[in-house]
């Protein structure tokens, strides 16, 4: 009806995937992430939508080892707090159990999110000291829900960092950022 986007296919156990969308074609006109569970032979699962106003835009996600899912999220906090970031926990079946966010009062730009060790790493960029800094956080499940235990800046440079990528090399964060100069 309106925007319909692709953000990413991530592979689930079992041979499945998880297809992470953003679309407008809802009643108030308003994005939401919209996610698609296909098996091996590309066969729909389920279908679902994750509504956090304002604005939602999926950017990755991952699957616990009990079936659980979580999608790490863009979400819009207003002018005065920009983006945001957002994690929903679903169960197997797409159904809705749980939302977390963490933002300062800049823009603060997810990319990737990995579990690793019953913690939930999220990578992205932060705005929140003037320039572009990598910026990682780390949660915990606890109580059904996913508890901050470490928020900061990785890396050390005066110019501005975006983040690109990262993932795990044995015990070690790889972080991939682009430094623009002025």
């Amino acid at each position: 009806q309106q925007d319909e986007r692709g953000r990413r296919v991530v592979q689930l156990s079992g041979g499945d995937v998880l297809v992470l969308s953003a679309t407008n074609s809802t009643d108030d006109y308003t994005p939401h992430a919209w996610l698609h569970r296909m098996d091996s032979a590309a066969n729909p699962v389920w279908s679902t939508t994750i509504e956090d106003e304002p604005l939602l835009q999926p950017v990755d996600a991952v699957e616990h080892a009990d079936g659980l899912i979580t999608v790490l999220g863009m979400r819009f906090g207003g002018v005065a707090q920009a983006y945001d970031w957002g994690w929903y926990t679903l169960n197997s079946d797409g159904d809705f159990l749980a939302e977390t966010h963490w933002g300062t009062d800049a823009w603060d730009l997810p990319v990737r999110t990995m579990l690793r060790n019953d913690t939930l790493w999220s990578v992205g960029t932060s705005y929140s000291t003037g320039a572009g800094d990598a910026w990682v956080t780390a949660h915990v499940w606890v109580n059904e829900a996913w508890s901050l235990v470490h928020s900061g800046a990785v890396g050390s440079t005066s110019l501005e960092e975006h983040v690109v990528d990262a993932a795990y090399m044995g015990d070690t964060l790889l972080v991939l950022t682009s430094i623009l100069e002025p």
